[in-house]
């Protein structure tokens, strides 16, 4: 985590503006900024709205100081008249005492702060300027994460719909060269494509339900993919079993998220269609886990990530079905499940193992990098980001 120190202990010099046409009110604000305030400053004072607003045309300012009466303005509108045309100055208003009402307002429109005239003092004012300037720091810190994350979640939805489109491109080229297709060769198709979908789309669910938008609870949504798989498949003659062992807490962004998830959906449903032909029950299992240091190396990683933390994760999807023939290599199997699973891996940068043993298992392992976590932390003198 790095900090941005916006501290409140000012080196740099502060442009200040102030609107006000009253020769006293304006001496009695110079006078409190030169006893008290420990920050160099250049204040310029100006006596009309135009006058101020053709200045702002030319100059930068860093805090505006105004009073609502001017000659050619009055009330809320001169701060709405500022504010308007200068969105990103912080704006400190000076209200009577009596009318303490229109400061709150002009705050909940924009305004930084307010100060009531006959209750301000040198430490008030210098106070007040020192943090209008800080919070309208933050404000623009914050806006920027957020269209950050707008820009991401656009991003995401764009990429998405590109992999459905892939998706459905590389199920159509199944039929090519087909003189015949019946309707259930289609129905299954289109079944297969919406499980992937579906498979996506718990992902951004998941993440809605955690409140998060950038890491997902990996293990969680393999419980709530696979309760949708089985429901999907439900075999009326035969009993599955399902064995599962996740680590909890392991946090997968995007980018590892949708094509481990993507994984699971293609080898969980591939057990359940035809795993157990003939059978009155089976198992199905998986595993996922961190896996142990000095047990599992990817060197195509560790090149590429010297400088970077990574960790190793196992994955292990295995049934006791009637498995795949011990001729057939995974890469010659024309079915478009597994030429999915492969291309996945290889995306990933993972390893890919299948075992034969008493069925059909499959391991798989992977690393990803370790981010690291971006947050704001508030104290007295600095902000983090």
């Amino acid at each position: 985590m790095t900090p941005i120190r916006f501290g409140l202990i000012m080196d740099e010099m502060v442009e200040i503006l102030l609107f006000e046409d009253n020769f006293g009110d304006a001496s009695l604000i110079e006078e409190m900024l030169e006893g008290f305030s420990d920050f160099p400053y250049e204040l310029i004072n100006v006596k009309t709205l135009n006058e101020g607003l053709s200045l702002l045309k030319e100059c930068l300012f860093d805090v505006i100081l105004t009073d609502l009466g001017l000659p050619d303005s009055d009330g809320i509108d001169t701060f709405l008249d500022i504010h308007a045309r200068n969105p990103r100055i912080p704006i400190i208003i000076f209200t009577a005492s009596d009318n303490e009402k229109i400061g709150i307002d002009a705050v909940k429109k924009g305004a930084q702060d307010y100060l009531v005239k006959g209750q301000i003092d040198s430490r008030l004012l210098k106070r007040s300027i020192q943090y209008s300037i800080e919070r309208k720091k933050i404000e623009e810190v914050l806006a920027n994460i957020e269209i950050a994350r707008k820009k991401e979640i656009h991003h995401r939805i764009k990429n998405n719909l590109q992999v459905i489109s892939s998706l459905l491109d590389l199920q159509a080229d199944k039929f090519k060269n087909k003189m015949v297709v019946t309707i259930s060769e289609i129905i299954a198709a289109f079944k297969e494509c919406q499980d992937r979908v579906i498979s996506m789309a718990l992902i951004h669910e998941e993440l809605y339900k955690g409140g998060k938008i950038e890491d997902l609870d990996f293990s969680k949504y393999v419980k709530k993919l696979t309760q949708n798989l089985f429901q999907t498949y439900k075999l009326v003659n035969t009993i599955i079993s399902l064995n599962m062992d996740l680590e909890d807490n392991l946090f997968f962004d995007m980018d590892t998220a949708i094509p481990l998830g993507m994984i699971v959906n293609e080898l969980i449903s591939n057990s359940l269609r035809h795993a157990f032909p003939d059978r009155d029950k089976g198992e199905i299992q998986i595993k996922l886990c961190r896996e142990k240091k000095g047990k599992y190396i990817n060197h195509r990683e560790e090149s590429k990530n010297k400088n970077c933390n990574t960790t190793s994760f196992i994955l292990i999807i295995s049934d006791d079905g009637v498995g795949i023939p011990e001729n057939l290599e995974i890469e010659d199997i024309e079915s478009l499940g597994f030429q999915l699973v492969t291309s996945l891996m290889a995306q990933l940068d993972g390893e890919l193992e299948l075992k034969r043993n008493n069925g059909t298992e499959f391991t798989m392992k992977f690393t990803v990098k370790e981010k690291k976590q971006e947050s704001i932390k508030f104290d007295r003198n600095v902000y983090y980001i």
